[in-house]
């Protein structure tokens, strides 16, 4: 089936996928740990960053796995999964936002909406998911899903390009420097994520179900329950959700100390270092054991002048 003959609700979902993808690419992936560490972090050592940061990003998604089945629970019973996605996302959008206007040395405000905002991505993302059978039947399940993939890569890739230009070049879209750049690619992750989000938001209905009450809270909990019981009792299912857990749970203090760091300073420039260790030596010591390698340490001047 081409992108053409789909339904406007289908097209709308697919186009929402270019606009949450921004937050992956932008702030979870690239710039906020980076960011976080030198910036936010800039009155505690680099371990206590990459510390802090672990366990900001555990409590997130510690609450995010005890959350989960019943949002979707309770969604299923009221049939309000689209007003609780908007709710999620726009919350999401909010604090991704307010990012722009917290000052240099707030790291735990940093962390806190961070926290807040991950976790209403995520959360809204498993409504997402589930909203592509509002716009499609079972035989094209496959194709709007690809579409969607392939539509967050193209538009979570394209605001990364640019507020990767925006960070190494700031003077050509008339900001001071670096540090500036990233707080307003927050910022832009923000509205461009708001923006992808209207379509959707205009499109798709939720169907008419119960109203929501405590009655269906306790419903939802039952459910839940009832299902945790019958994949306790299937071997297959229950290592099968054991090994998508696992997966997706690496080390967080590991991987942030595998990332790259981006020197963010008052001085008229700044690097950024690749370092492979995982025991979190300081920075002075990476920058000397760079400069003594023989290969010496590949960097990206990032001018603040």
């Amino acid at each position: 089936m081409k992108l053409t003959n789909l339904s406007k609700q289908a097209k709308a979902w697919i186009f929402y996928d270019g606009g949450n993808s921004a937050f992956a690419t932008t702030v979870l992936a690239a710039f906020f740990p980076i960011f976080f560490k030198e910036y936010w972090s800039s009155g505690i050592t680099d371990l206590q960053a990459t510390s802090y940061l672990g366990i900001g990003l555990t409590i997130s998604n510690l609450i995010l796995l005890f959350t989960a089945p019943f949002i979707g629970a309770v969604t299923d019973l009221s049939q309000t999964t689209k007003k609780l996605f908007i709710g999620l996302t726009c919350v999401a959008i909010l604090f991704v936002g307010t990012l722009f206007v917290v000052p240099a040395g707030s790291w735990l405000m940093a962390l806190v909406f961070f926290g807040i905002a991950n976790y209403c991505f995520a959360a809204g993302n498993i409504l997402y998911d589930k909203m592509i059978i509002f716009v499609s039947d079972a035989s094209n399940l496959s194709k709007i899903s690809s579409y969607g993939f392939a539509f967050g890569y193209l538009g979570g890739g394209i605001l990364f390009l640019i507020n990767g230009l925006m960070t190494l070049n700031p003077e050509w879209f008339l900001l001071s420097n670096s540090a500036e750049a990233v707080r307003w690619s927050f910022l832009s992750v923000s509205v461009w994520w708001f923006v992808f989000l209207i379509p959707i938001s205009l499109t798709i209905v939720d169907s008419h179900g119960k109203n929501f009450s405590l009655r269906t809270i306790k419903q939802s909990f039952q459910q839940v329950f009832d299902t945790l019981q019958k994949v306790s009792h299937n071997k297959q299912i229950f290592l099968f959700l054991l090994s998508i857990n696992s997966r997706f749970s690496p080390s967080v203090a590991d991987a942030l100390a595998k990332r790259p760091s981006l020197h963010l300073s008052s001085s008229a420039s700044t690097s950024v270092s690749n370092s492979g260790s995982t025991d979190c030596p300081s920075r002075a010591d990476l920058n000397a054991a760079a400069d003594n390698s023989p290969a010496g340490r590949s960097n990206v001047n990032l001018r603040y002048d």
